[in-house]
């Protein structure tokens, strides 16, 4: 098989057509087309089907495009790898941290006691859970931190390493906290809320127990940092959920009551049958060895007699 035929039709079909591919690749339109029919020669079948002026994945094309995927992944993988090599041999690590990883419970594991050496030169990474761990599939990351197990992704197998976990209770400011403890959790609803977006764990989870409650909290804000949204709950913006875990390093923020059944945890994913070397290793051993490190302690609770200033 010629990959050079393979690989102009891979950039054909994420182009979406001949046209769009030929300006991207600086190539002209019937040279493309040639290629394209070369390949489907040695592969004993069409590829694309013409709808309109545009082109269509076929079912075996599709399955091909799979395969494609793949060999081009690997081939970033192993460029990465090249480029990097020097680096990770010198104790490298690189962590992608995800939306739902609370910033303080990150820098907890990657801080030398949660098990990442001095020497290691680190480096830590955030973005979308969908941009980390195509990163991590491709090399560019050695492990992503999540709020949740991943298995498998469409380029690769994947590990996930359970590092512990901790209950999650509401958090406000005391004012809001001392008024909403009192008649708890019935004081909670139409009570403004400050929640992660929809489709994380802990988003999903809240909802599940407000409806257990019987509670419908109106969402004031929907906020994705956790350094924000407990900035924003400490200005008095609303209640929000957080681990009982004690990593408020302000201390503005004082637990109204527990959400009962709910718990936050975090994993560590890695590529499945990969090399590991020097810093990662070392790191994996140190977090997973090590559960208690994300235990959480006595959360601080409102205190009775007279407010203190806001």
């Amino acid at each position: 098989m010629n990959y050079h035929h393979l690989f102009y039709f891979w950039r054909v079909a994420h182009a979406g057509g001949l046209s769009a591919a030929a300006e991207q690749l600086a190539v002209s339109h019937s040279s493309l087309s040639v290629q394209i029919k070369e390949l489907e020669g040695q592969l004993g079948g069409a590829l694309f089907h013409r709808r309109g002026r545009g082109l269509v994945l076929t079912a075996f094309g599709r399955e091909v495009l799979g395969y494609a995927d793949e060999i081009f992944r690997l081939g970033r993988a192993l460029g990465d790898f090249a480029e990097g090599r020097g680096a990770r041999e010198a104790g490298e690590l690189r962590v992608g941290v995800a939306p739902g990883v609370s910033s303080f419970v990150a820098a907890r594991l990657l801080a030398p006691a949660g098990g990442v050496r001095s020497s290691a030169a680190l480096t830590v990474r955030h973005g979308s859970t969908h941009v980390l761990l195509d990163q991590l599939v491709t090399g560019r990351l050695h492990a992503v931190l999540t709020d949740a197990p991943v298995t498998r992704v469409a380029e690769g197998r994947l590990v996930s390493h359970a590092l512990g976990s901790a209950p999650v209770s509401w958090y406000a400011r005391a004012v809001t906290a001392r008024r909403h403890a009192k008649t708890y959790p019935r004081s909670l609803d139409r009570a403004p809320v400050l929640l992660p977006a929809a489709g994380t764990e802990l988003r999903s989870a809240v909802d599940r127990w407000a409806e257990r409650a019987g509670v419908r909290p109106r969402i004031a804000a929907v906020v994705d940092d956790a350094a924000m949204m407990r900035a924003l709950a400490a200005s008095g913006v609303g209640l929000m959920p957080s681990r009982d875990d004690g990593l408020d390093p302000a201390g503005s923020l004082v637990r109204v009551g527990p959400l009962d059944g709910v718990t936050e945890g975090c994993w560590a994913v890695v590529v499945e049958q990969r090399s590991h070397v020097g810093a990662l290793d070392r790191w994996l051993a140190g977090v997973t060895g090590a559960p208690r490190a994300l235990e959480p302690v006595a959360p601080p609770r409102p205190r009775r007699g007279r407010p203190p200033r806001q």
